[in-house]
């Protein structure tokens, strides 16, 4: 029998995995700003003990790009979340994040002094799948050797996301942890995926 493609879960940081803090890392006392949503990481913990997942986080950052903080400070902020995680017995495969601003967007907004190292024409922010290719390219997979995605968010750029990956999509905002593992199931079961 040939084996079951992974299912590949894409989930938001701020405002999904943790509760939202504008520009976490701006402020010295950032480690103590960091919360986890406990009803996404309860749902996580639920879906990679019940199936075979591949987890991977991706996020903008254009904190960035505006000053507030450096990319070594989004780093150890997502060092410091991968510790807690592990320690409630959550496996996240990839990290990955976008500094960046586009051109465009800068233009829009003459009010804030961006970094020009961090304004490009092109960028791999959200909702570009860009992240998610190169995380995947780590792993030695692509899109086509995963056999479903579903993007857990609470911005309409990761909406966004999932419709460029043609994946499912669950907003987080406001949903405690037996409505978001419904909502998952749901999902799961209209896939006819099996648990292990």
């Amino acid at each position: 029998m040939s084996k079951m493609k992974p299912l590949l879960i894409i989930v938001d940081r701020d405002g999904t995995l943790i509760e939202l803090v504008d520009y976490l890392g701006k402020e010295g006392d950032w480690k103590e700003q960091i919360k986890l949503n406990i009803q996404v990481a309860e749902l996580m913990r639920f879906a990679q003990k019940k199936f075979s997942i591949l987890t991977y986080v991706v996020s903008n950052q254009q904190g960035v790009a505006r000053g507030y903080f450096s990319q070594e400070r989004v780093e150890e902020i997502n060092n410091d979340i991968n510790r807690e995680l592990q320690v409630q017995g959550i496996k996240i495969d990839g990290w990955n994040y976008c500094p960046d601003v586009d051109n465009s967007y800068a233009k829009k907004h003459p009010e804030i002094t961006f970094d020009n190292l961090y304004v490009k024409a092109k960028t791999k922010r959200k909702p570009s799948i860009e992240m998610v290719l190169e995380l995947l390219k780590k792993d030695k997979l692509d899109l086509g050797s995963l056999e479903k995605i579903i993007v857990l968010g609470d911005a309409d750029d990761d909406k966004k996301l999932a419709t460029n990956l043609n994946a499912s999509y669950i907003d987080v905002r406001g949903k405690d942890y037996k409505f978001l593992i419904d909502e998952f199931l749901f999902i799961m079961k209209k896939n006819n995926f099996s648990d292990n």
